[in-house]
């Protein structure tokens, strides 16, 4: 897979975009227009938000919010110059992929609270496009050919599956008395699913209704029965306030007792014998970012958990257990978390849908998981599928279909527009018959 990377750097009144084959090139941020694209913005995000009237926005109302998005940030014909060009050799490469990564400053305070996972590249038909680049959301493209992530730091990843590699999960849920989950016991049925459907490399551990006061030593203990890695996913309920992101655990009565964000990410981070590798949080809010960086997720990104996925809008319970189930097959199969989230998202944006009839990205869902990571690039924590087998037997191969080359895989079959045709060796591992088979195609095809 040839995989290229786009970072965008967002400081005050300026954006940086940085490519691996270019010099970087700099934007203004600094002018009335883009000021007010930024308010509107700002002011349909928080409509957006309110849970009892997500179903009067339809996909046009994505799309325009999306289109303010990329407004804001490509802001002039020197930006599509130098983006597009790569958005199009994205599409048009059956073997290439792009990683978007975002990062803010700290004093851009208005920038990082926009949801950007919902920018919608679509050509401004005010600019000039030499280059055809069909329209996409950038964090839910439904080719998989981009994954879009918000960076906080670029740390070495220090972690590498192993060909043996198990997956533990502890399941921290919070199911308080006063403000109960609809669908715990279906989250344990999900997991013990992908149990079964992962040949028993996942393995969970059950954390039921902890007081915060005792949340260390419950995790500690936990962790110590853990060989190596693991990841930390919280079930429950999650708030941003003036004062900052909360989260939810429960009192000696069982009721709801809120935790500050700071106060939980300081646990996890200093307080355990070894930090996740992975932080996933179920829960509604947990991916917003407030003023001064404040937010459940952000706070343990900004702490250097290697990756957390947050939720950054109030989402039904269902529809984000949907979403886990999606996010931790694409885990096991060995994706990224970057690959895997993107997966997820196109589900939820394209595949869950109420009615047969509706159109894809009809609501707010497929933009509600918000990924930070603070590693160079994403984690990925499960070795791929025959990974270990056929890692030494990549070759040299050509569809006896569409007749197209693919260098070094380990592919039987073509992934070019549908084709499946079957895939054989050719160059230095060809053996006779098969070349004799692709240049009889060759002559038919002429």
């Amino acid at each position: 897979m040839d995989i290229k990377e786009i970072r965008i750097e967002i400081a005050r009144n300026r954006i940086t975009f940085i490519k691996q084959e270019s010099f970087p090139y700099e934007s203004d941020l600094s002018n009335d227009y883009s000021k007010l694209e930024l308010r509107i913005a700002r002011i349909f995000h928080k409509v957006l938000n309110k849970h009892k009237i997500i179903n009067a926005f339809q996909k046009n109302d994505y799309e325009i919010l999306g289109e303010m998005l990329q407004k804001i940030l490509i802001q002039n014909q020197d930006v599509v110059n130098f983006l597009y060009p790569t958005f199009s050799d994205i599409q048009k490469n059956a073997g290439a992929k792009c990683r978007i990564f975002i990062r803010f400053a700290q004093d851009v305070d208005e920038m990082q609270e926009l949801p950007w996972e919902y920018t919608f590249i679509f050509p401004d038909p005010e600019k000039n496009y030499p280059i055809s680049v069909s329209p996409f959301f950038w964090s839910a493209d439904k080719s998989l050919k981009f994954d879009f992530i918000r960076s906080v730091a670029d740390e070495h990843l220090v972690f590498a599956p192993s060909q043996d590699q198990e997956l533990h999960v502890i399941l921290l849920t919070t199911n308080a008395r006063n403000n109960p989950l609809k669908y715990e016991p279906e989250m344990y049925e999900c997991f013990d699913k992908l149990r079964r459907r992962s040949t028993n490399k996942l393995f969970y551990y059950k954390l039921s209704n902890r007081k915060f006061t005792d949340l260390e030593n419950k995790l500690n203990e936990t962790i110590a029965m853990i060989p190596g890695a693991y990841v930390l996913h919280f079930y429950g309920h999650s708030e941003m306030t003036e004062q900052g992101g909360r989260i939810s655990f429960v009192d000696d009565n069982d009721n709801i007792q809120w935790i500050r964000d700071v106060h939980f990410a300081d646990l996890i981070a200093k307080g355990l014998k070894r930090k996740p590798e992975l932080v996933v949080l179920q829960a509604c809010e947990s991916g917003q970012v407030a003023s001064k960086g404040k937010g459940v997720g952000i706070a343990l990104a900004n702490r250097k958990i290697p990756a957390v996925l947050a939720m950054q809008n109030m989402v039904e319970e269902n529809v984000s257990q949907q979403f886990v189930r999606k996010f931790y097959e694409a885990i096991l199969d060995g994706e990224d978390v970057g690959s895997a989230t993107t997966k997820a998202r196109v589900f939820l944006g394209c595949e869950l849908k109420k009615e047969e009839e509706e159109p894809d990205f009809d609501n707010n869902s497929f933009g509600t998981p918000v990924l930070f990571i603070s590693t160079k690039v994403p984690l990925q924590l499960m070795p791929k599928l025959n990974e270990g087998v056929n890692q030494t037997n990549k070759t040299h191969k050509k569809c006896t279909h569409c007749l197209r080359e693919y260098p070094q895989t380990t592919e039987d079959k073509c992934i070019v527009n549908n084709c499946t045709g079957d895939l054989v060796s050719v160059g230095k591992l060809k053996n006779l018959a098969e070349e004799e088979m692709i240049d009889t195609l060759q002559k038919d095809k002429e």
